[in-house]
């Protein structure tokens, strides 16, 4: 063959070839491209019906899960399309109809593998409006269409089909307005609930109309049976039966799921709301109402006043804390039924009202006796009162009946000058007394002054204060919590002053100090006190600081301060403990020397009443490490007996106290305390401490 020819055969093989794959580009296998999966939406019920709690969000999420084909470039859009409303499609002028676009969402990038996967759409619910007013639900379709970023063409996704009902029984669909519901019919009460009905009857047979529109049977009907008669857009008041509502409309409760609805005599009202598939509730139904008419006789018991105690006393002591009188729920009282709680002096039965409550549903009443009802008894301020406390039942126009009392003297007397701040016991009009050393500086014990006596000295009155001493009264000197002298005042005297041992300053150490009088009457429990006096001691010869222990910020009434609470104790093995630092002062404590952490809770926020169970101390001996790390640790334990004695409980309305910290060194012989950590302790929340017990 010449060159010729083969060039010629060469040519001929490559324009056959060329028309091969000319011939291919219209081959069709006639295998349908697959649309990619339908996307998903979680939470459907029923036929793709989406829920109330869904379409109440701003977005319905839609979730597509994968594609058939991944591509770079590759972005989505969401369509939202009506089936009931055909279109032609604006690419095919001749193609089919097509369903309407009612929403076509934001694009946005899609990952180029299946492990980006799934991918999330906003579907904006104000986009998905219940139009249809002759069928149970609207129906809509959703779709993604894929823009392919290798051809720049869209690719649609298969469409889910979902409905939207926002439309509750008992709703039209004409212009959204409600009806409340029929009341339901009571099928065995002829006439009332009395004792003999109860004893005869074991379930109550209610009908229901189940003949409203669009009813389905996956419609769920709820039944309160009550006291209290709802309106038609109350919440149900106590609900005994939700279930199916059957095609007939009957329903049977058993008496036991009511029986506290028919305990008393009274009204119980009937009443249901019905809840579609989706949950949307009608409105209430009008009430069905039965009479219960049994008639047994309401019991009591006395009042509870725990602060005080039968047979106790009430005094302005008490009166610094709430004073809660608690009345228990007797037998056969309704929650209708109201107590008026009374207070009476049992000399001549003068009596007051104190504050009147409904019964309601609860098992105990809680009333508050405050100074103010006292004095409009009026109370005699001037001798011990014997006081009752008792309530009355008041049901409709029955006569009121009466409970047995609980019988407590009331101590208001007074001794001093006349106190402006009643019910406080500290009383402003009585002097401040003055603390004075051998330097003669006036409230400030300096370190020259320090193992002298001291003075304290107060006028008790202002002058022209018209007030007389009527020689029954003690008097009483208090240096820092610590009573220093005491005297029975005959009417003689115009001051009160007495010289304090160098020993009884050394006791309560250094720093900020406080002193004050008292005075009280020889038959009174009430000890009136004069605003305190801070007293600064300087050290005798070393001052040590105060310990340290973890505390948190509050804010109690608008004021930001620091606390031990809850978050300052740790946890060790079963107990709470709280954590003391105490900072090393090298000379004075050296390795090898004995240091005392003592602590104690007081019931005062100022540290001066202390709470004697809750003493605690421990000896810790210094090593060679504490010196190094300039300080050592104690914890306070166990937290049963001395931590959490400090926190009345909510219900005593006493206030909380505070945990005093110090430590003692001894220097040349002579044991040293160490400046005092003084900190509030708050180990409630909700009414219950640190470990979930509302009790001590």
């Amino acid at each position: 063959m010449t060159v010729n020819e083969k060039l010629t055969s060469k040519l001929t093989q490559q324009r056959l070839a060329e028309q091969v794959r000319n011939n291919h580009r219209s081959f069709n296998s006639a295998i349908q491209p697959e649309l990619h999966p339908a996307p998903k939406i979680g939470g459907l019920v029923g036929d793709g019906l989406l829920t109330k709690a869904l379409l109440d969000q701003t977005n319905v999420t839609v979730v597509v899960e994968s594609l058939n084909e991944y591509n770079d470039g590759d972005s989505g859009k969401l369509q939202l399309l009506d089936p009931s409303k055909m279109v032609q499609n604006p690419d095919e002028p001749d193609g089919p109809l097509i369903p309407l676009v009612v929403y076509e969402g934001v694009p946005q990038d899609l990952p180029t593998t299946k492990e980006g996967y799934p991918q999330f759409f906003p579907l904006p619910s104000d986009e998905l409006v219940d139009y249809d007013k002759v069928h149970p639900a609207t129906r809509y379709q959703v779709r993604l269409v894929v823009n392919q970023g290798n051809t720049g063409n869209d690719v649609s996704s298969k469409a889910l089909d979902i409905g939207v009902d926002r439309h509750a029984p008992y709703q039209s669909k004409q212009d959204g307005s409600y009806l409340r519901p029929v009341k339901s019919g009571v099928l065995n009460v002829p006439d009332d609930i009395d004792d003999q009905w109860l004893e005869n009857n074991t379930h109550l047979e209610l009908k229901v109309d189940a003949g409203y529109q669009f009813y389905s049977s996956s419609d769920r009907i709820h039944i309160s049976i009550s006291t209290a008669e709802p309106g038609a857009d109350d919440p149900l008041p106590n609900v005994v039966f939700s279930g199916n509502l059957a095609g007939d409309g009957l329903v049977s409760i058993p008496v036991k799921d009511f029986e506290d609805e028919v305990k008393n005599d009274g009204s119980i009202f009937v009443s249901y709301k019905i809840a579609d598939e989706v949950g949307n509730d009608s409105k209430i139904s009008f009430n069905a109402l039965i009479q219960v008419l049994l008639r047994p006789q309401p019991e009591f018991k006395k009042p509870r006043i725990p602060i005080v105690g039968e047979g106790g006393t009430l005094d302005f002591k008490t009166l610094e804390s709430k004073v809660y009188v608690y009345v228990d729920r007797g037998n056969h009282w309704n929650p209708t039924d109201k107590i008026l709680l009374k207070l009476r002096r049992t000399s001549d039965g003068a009596t007051f009202d104190v504050a009147e409550l409904p019964v309601g549903t609860g098992n105990l009443l809680r009333f508050e006796l405050t100074y103010l009802h006292l004095k409009l008894l009026p109370i005699d301020d001037e001798t011990l009162t014997s006081t009752e406390v008792f309530y009355e039942l008041k049901r409709g126009i029955e006569t009121p009946r009466p409970s047995p009392a609980i019988g407590f003297i009331t101590d208001l007397t007074k001794a001093g000058p006349v106190n402006p701040d009643l019910p406080s016991l500290t009383n402003p009009n009585m002097v401040k007394v003055g603390v004075t050393g051998a330097s003669g500086t006036l409230n400030h014990i300096t370190g020259p002054d320090r193992g002298k006596p001291v003075t304290i000295q107060t006028p008790m009155k202002k002058a022209g204060d018209p007030w007389v001493i009527l020689g029954s009264e003690i008097a009483q000197l208090w240096y820092n919590g610590v009573m220093v002298h005491e005297l029975a005042l005959t009417g003689i005297e115009t001051e009160l002053t007495h010289d304090m041992s160098a020993s009884t300053i050394d006791d309560q150490g250094t720093g900020k100090k406080y002193a004050w009088w008292t005075i009280q009457g020889d038959m009174s429990a009430n000890k009136w006190l004069s605003e305190k006096t801070e007293v600064t001691v300087d050290a005798e010869i070393v001052e040590f600081d105060a310990p340290t222990a973890p505390t948190f910020p509050i804010t109690d009434d608008g004021v930001r301060k620091n606390v031990v609470n809850c978050k300052s104790l740790i946890v060790v093995g079963s107990d709470r403990q709280l954590v003391v630092t105490v900072p090393i002062n090298a000379t004075y404590m050296p390795a090898g020397s004995t240091v005392e952490v003592r602590s104690v809770g007081t019931t005062d926020r100022l540290g001066f009443e202390p709470i004697e169970s809750t003493r605690f101390s421990e000896p810790h001996t210094i090593t060679d490490s504490d010196v190094t790390a300039g300080e050592f640790k104690v914890n306070i334990k166990p937290y049963v007996t001395k931590i959490k004695p400090i926190q009345p409980t909510l219900d005593s309305g006493l206030l909380n106290g505070a945990v005093k910290i110090w430590y003692v060194v001894e220097v040349n012989g002579v044991p040293v305390p160490s400046d005092e950590f003084l900190r509030e302790v708050r180990l409630l929340a909700s009414g219950l401490y640190c470990e979930g017990t509302p009790t001590l």
